[in-house]
């Protein structure tokens, strides 16, 4: 179906265009949830996480990260919550007009970080991701591969210990 049942006609495209957009932000979107779960496994933020899909699947689509449409897709118009929107499936209660502000304060900074990354990405729109990935203790502390990773979940003994064997990004990796 549409793409946050928002119509063609309510975005201005052909029919046929908007369900084959549609369908390719609704794939990227769900592969950008994968792979910020890969890389980021501790750091979940819902309505980050859904602006972040969400614009991830405006580039592989249209190859430009448009806001309005993105405000539209979590149900913001003009600033104000649309009734139906998916904002309200990330936030509790009596906490929407204050998700509002953030989901536009969230897509203003992303659009500049895009704006100032997709030239440098190659077309490779999960190369953005990668200037995402928080800082662990490990890393900051200059640790050695292997051996300092505040998580210790995925070493081994021998001379695999340093490196992780399910090639996930670690605090230790770069």
């Amino acid at each position: 179906g549409d793409y946050s049942n928002l119509s063609a006609g309510s975005v201005g495209l052909p029919a046929s265009e908007w369900k084959s957009k549609s369908l390719a932000i609704r794939k990227y979107h769900e592969l950008t949830h994968f792979v910020c779960r890969a890389l980021y496994p501790d750091n979940v933020d819902a309505l980050r996480d859904e602006v972040i899909a969400d614009a991830i699947g405006l580039i592989a689509a249209f190859g430009r990260y448009d806001t309005q449409l993105a405000a539209r897709f979590l149900g913001v118009e003009g600033g104000i919550f649309r009734e139906g929107g998916r904002l309200s499936h990330y936030v509790k209660d009596g906490e929407l007009s204050a998700a509002v502000e953030r989901a536009q304060g969230l897509i203003a900074e992303y659009a500049a970080r895009i704006e100032k990354a997709l030239p440098e990405s190659g077309g490779d729109v999960f190369t953005l991701l990668r200037g995402n990935r928080p800082r662990g203790r490990a890393r900051r502390r200059g640790a050695e591969p292997g051996r300092d990773c505040p998580r210790r979940r995925h070493l081994t003994a021998g001379p695999s210990s340093r490196r992780c064997p399910r090639r996930q990004r670690c605090c230790h990796r770069s």
